[in-house]
C-alpha cells in the first residue's frame, strides 16, 4: 500500500518520555511520522569537562521541530530507517573528535517509548555539496547514549577518535528503536537557522513516499524547515607542536 507523502508543518502530539516498554503488532508507519513537534525546545547543552573541548556548537537557537533519524531493529522493517545530516567547517591544523551530543527528543505511538539506548554516527567527506564518501575509521554502529537529565541530549562516547583534517565534512545521526515494540520514533532536534548548507535527510527504502531514497534537503522531503542539526562535536584540536610547518 502506498503510503501518502508528508506535507504538514508540525504535529499535534507532545513528547512521551516515560520509561516502561510495550508490546503492539507490526503496522505501517504514517509518512507523517517522519516529522514531530517536542514539549518544549531543547536547552542549549552544558558546559564540558572531562579534558575535551567543544570544537563545533550548534545548539544556541533550538526549535521544537523534530526530523526522524531512526534504524529500526525488527526484520522487515527496513524500508522505515532513516538519517539526518548536517554539514562543518573543520579550520587549518584539523580536529580529533570522541564526543558527539545530540538534541533528541522521542515520539510515542500505541505504546510509551523506551529511549533509545545505542546510536550511529557516521563523518562523511564533502562532494559537491552533499555527503559524500565515509571517512575512513568514522563509521561508529552501534554506540551507546547517555542522556542529560531532561532526555535532551543524547551524548556518544566514539570508541575511537575520528581524525578530520582541514575541510568540510557532514555528520549524520541515526537512533535503534524496535518500532514494532514501541511504535514510536526518534527525532534530531531542528536549529531555527541553517549554518553552512542545508541539512540533508534521505529514507533509502522510501517507506515514507517522500522520494528520498538519497541525501537531500529537508524541504524536498516534504520537512517545513531546513533547521540545522542540533549538535556539538567534542575532542581536541591538534596541537601547533604536532603540526607539520615548512621553511623557505
Amino acid at each position: 500500500m502506498s503510503v501518502p507523502l508528508f506535507r504538514t508543518t508540525a504535529l499535534a502530539a507532545a513528547v512521551a518520555l516515560a520509561f516502561s516498554a510495550g508490546t503492539a503488532d507490526a503496522a505501517p508507519r504514517a509518512a507523517s511520522s517522519k516529522a514531530a513537534t517536542a514539549a518544549h525546545a531543547a536547552s542549549p547543552s552544558p558546559a564540558t569537562l572531562g579534558g575535551v573541548v567543544v570544537l563545533l556548537d550548534q545548539t544556541t537557537s533550538p526549535s521544537t521541530s523534530g526530523v526522524l533519524a531512526m534504524r529500526n531493529l525488527d526484520a522487515g522493517s527496513e524500508d522505515y530507517d532513516s538519517e539526518m545530516a548536517d554539514d562543518f567547517a573543520v579550520p587549518s591544523g584539523g580536529w580529533a573528535v570522541s564526543q558527539v551530543r545530540i538534541g533528541s527528543f522521542y515520539q510515542s505511538g500505541a505504546n510509551p517509548v523506551t529511549p533509545s539506548t545505542v546510536g550511529n554516527v557516521t563523518f562523511y567527506a564533502n562532494t559537491a555539496g552533499a555527503p559524500g564518501a565515509a571517512v575512513p575509521g568514522c563509521t561508529y554502529t552501534g554506540v551507546p547514549l547517555s542522556y542529560d537529565g531532561t532526555l535532551q541530549y543524547s551524548t556518544l562516547n566514539l570508541p575511537t577518535e575520528c581524525a578530520l583534517a582541514e575541510g568540510t565534512y557532514w555528520i549524520a545521526f541515526s537512533g535503534d528503536l524496535s518500532y514494532n515494540a514501541e511504535e514510536g520514533g526518534v527525532y534530531v532536534v531542528q536549529q531555527t537557522t541553517t549554518t553552512g548548507g542545508a541539512p540533508v535527510w534521505r529514507n533509502p527504502g522510501d517507506a515514507f513516499g517522500s522520494g528520498c531514497t538519497n541525501w537531500a534537503p529537508l524541504t524536498s522531503c516534504d520537512f517545513a524547515s531546513n533547521g540545522g542539526m542540533t549538535v556539538q562535536l567534542l575532542g581536541r584540536t591538534t596541537p601547533v607542536s604536532l603540526q607539520s610547518f615548512g621553511i623557505d
